[in-house]
């Protein structure tokens, strides 16, 4: 799984969740709240899709293992942080039956069931699993403590970019980059990181777009790879163990000035910073190691793709507009409802229970296994079930 950064609102994200879970919770008689503070940015950079999934699955299930009391929500954000990226904390509190200090350990295993999971016939762990995957993948980690019959409490948090209005608008404008300019050379790019999915996030992108992409682990791999397939840029991963990305960049960078020199070397590496929260003191560090630019983890693919226009002069093909319009114009409630009519009342019902499971593996094994009468309805709910909108398919399926 990949990350995809967009600029959102994360006021409305939490308002339309809080909406969306309210009847849940009411129509167990449970009390529902949802707590932000006074200096919770509105306007963030991150996956909103993960995020909403993560809540979804953190909340559903507070509700469902919860029978009588509420459940809390609090939302807010670092007191230290710098003025571009920060990190959200998230802390979930329930009255519900709790968890055994055993059972803990293995909740966040993919298909292990907790035994209160087993008790109610639904299982929790495959949905946390996940849920702890996309949290670690948005640069955080996600704790439980909780005591048998009185209740649980998990937190997390992720790192984030802030963003304003002005940037949203003007991100939903931009042509979508489709690939590398005909012109162009092939541009060798190595990805230097100590974690495998954020290497292959990196190359997957790269290589669709038709860049030619190398990775190396740690800093020693990645000398070794400069030195032999010589990259016309380096996306250098900071911190990481065998040897960092400050070392690396600066033996890289002092050898490239020796070769020069020499005129052993045909041409100078790009060195760029890939940093999750870079404050001014460690800016002035990154620099100093020899690094050419830096960018603050998590980024949108736009920010990358314009520093390899900055530095190397990369020039891309881009999607023509219209063709993005259309396709979102078409699924909305409405457009669902009105192709729903002739689906039986049956295969509704199903479709109703693995949106309010928030489900989107059930929905598609659905579309699957029984394939609506209407190629349509497969069309708006797969893109309902991808993008975590369970609430439009319930709905319009009322």
């Amino acid at each position: 799984s990949s990350l995809n950064i967009d600029d959102f609102d994360l006021y409305k994200l939490l308002d339309n969740l809080e909406e969306m879970l309210r009847f849940r919770a009411l129509s167990k008689n449970l009390q529902l709240r949802f707590k932000t503070a006074a200096n919770l940015p509105r306007y963030i950079q991150g996956d909103e899709s993960k995020l909403r999934q993560v809540l979804i699955n953190l909340v559903g299930n507070a509700i469902k293992f919860t029978n009588q009391g509420w459940i809390e929500l609090s939302v807010s954000m670092d007191e230290e942080q710098n003025t571009a990226s920060t990190r959200i904390n998230f802390e979930l509190t329930d009255t519900g039956v709790g968890i055994s200090a055993e059972e803990s350990k293995l909740l966040f295993e993919a298909f292990r069931q907790t035994s209160a999971g087993r008790e109610s016939q639904q299982g929790t762990g495959l949905g946390l699993a996940i849920s702890r995957k996309y949290v670690q993948l948005m640069g955080g980690d996600i704790k439980v403590a909780s005591n048998l019959g009185v209740g649980s409490k998990f937190t997390f948090d992720i790192q984030v970019n802030l963003s304003s209005p002005q940037k949203r608008e003007k991100n939903k404008i931009t042509a979508q980059i489709i690939g590398l300019a005909p012109s162009q050379i092939k541009y060798r790019i190595l990805v230097v990181d100590d974690l495998p999915e954020s290497r292959l996030l990196l190359v997957t992108m790269l290589s669709q777009l038709g860049f030619s992409t190398k990775e190396a682990a740690n800093g020693v791999e990645a000398i070794a790879e400069w030195q032999e397939w010589e990259p016309h840029l380096i996306l250098m991963d900071m911190r990481m163990p065998i040897m960092d990305g400050y070392q690396a960049t600066k033996i890289i960078k002092t050898r490239q000035q020796e070769a020069e020199f020499n005129s052993d070397i045909p041409s100078k590496t790009v060195v760029i910073a890939l940093t999750a929260n870079a404050f001014e003191e460690q800016k002035d560090e990154i620099i100093t190691a020899g690094c050419d630019d830096l960018i603050n983890k998590p980024f949108p693919k736009q920010q990358l793709l314009e520093k390899l226009n900055q530095h190397l002069g990369v020039k891309y093909t881009y999607q023509q507009e219209e063709v993005n319009n259309t396709s979102n114009t078409e699924f909305t409630s409405a457009s669902l409802r009105q192709s729903l009519v002739q689906e039986s009342p049956q295969w509704l019902a199903e479709i109703k229970q693995a949106a309010a499971q928030c489900s989107d593996n059930l929905i598609f094994e659905i579309i699957e296994t029984t394939p609506p009468n209407n190629s349509q309805v497969t069309q708006i709910l797969k893109y309902f079930a991808e993008n975590f909108q369970f609430d439009k398919i319930i709905e319009a399926i009322d």
